[in-house]
């Protein structure tokens, strides 16, 4: 599957596309859901390479949930090792 950004939810499972170039993104929630495997890792940063938001899956069918209400400029999926990230946004 593809990056899906055409609702409030986005779908995330392709890491190093810019989703939001250029514009002012306000992030209400982040789920990482399906890690594989305990080490897995996702990171979220903003276009300009700054880390907004790490997590790293303790087990197999691992999930973080955040709701960390921050504005970013943009957002990149850099690193996501299994499973598929939500964020909630705007």
């Amino acid at each position: 599957m593809a990056n899906s950004i055409t609702s409030p939810v986005w779908k995330l499972d392709t890491t190093g596309t810019i989703v939001a170039r250029g514009t002012m993104v306000r992030l209400r929630g982040i789920a990482w859901i399906g890690a594989g495997t305990a080490g897995d890792s996702c990171v979220i940063r903003d276009a300009l390479g700054n880390d907004v938001w790490e997590s790293v899956a303790s087990g197999a069918n691992f999930v973080d949930r955040d709701a960390p209400s921050i504005t970013i400029n943009g957002l990149v999926l850099q690193t996501l090792s299994s499973g598929r990230v939500y964020i909630e946004s705007n």
